[in-house]
């Protein structure tokens, strides 16, 4: 039987800072989203964190996450430390991301006239 993708995780500990890390990706599938998988997820990557003896463990969000991410992870104890602008190229024209990914995000395209 074949198995199915429906999350990822990936916890960085190369910051300089010997005694924390960072979870870089934390994710699911649309069809996985509110099936209780993403709180199940995240407890995985405490209870890593936790088997490493990490002291302190953050998260980056961005405007292309899930639009309840932010809350996600405040309901998870994690809480807003800092905010920046960043200006990207946006990874759906580029062909990095389906067209249609994050649709609460506008695709904003230039048109030669």
């Amino acid at each position: 039987m074949a198995k199915t993708i429906s999350d990822f995780l990936e916890i960085d500990h190369r910051e300089q800072d010997e005694e924390g890390a960072e979870i870089r990706y934390l994710g699911l599938v649309p069809p996985a989203m509110n099936k209780g998988l993403g709180p199940r997820l995240m407890a995985y990557a405490f209870n890593e964190a936790h088997a490493k003896s990490v002291k302190r463990l953050w998260v980056n969000s961005c405007h292309i996450d899930a639009p309840g991410s932010a809350g996600f992870n405040q309901a998870r104890g994690f809480c807003a430390t800092r905010s920046a602008i960043e200006i990207l190229d946006d990874p759906r024209i580029s062909g990095h991301l389906p067209r249609d990914f994050a649709p609460h995000v506008p695709l904003i395209e230039a048109h030669e006239a």
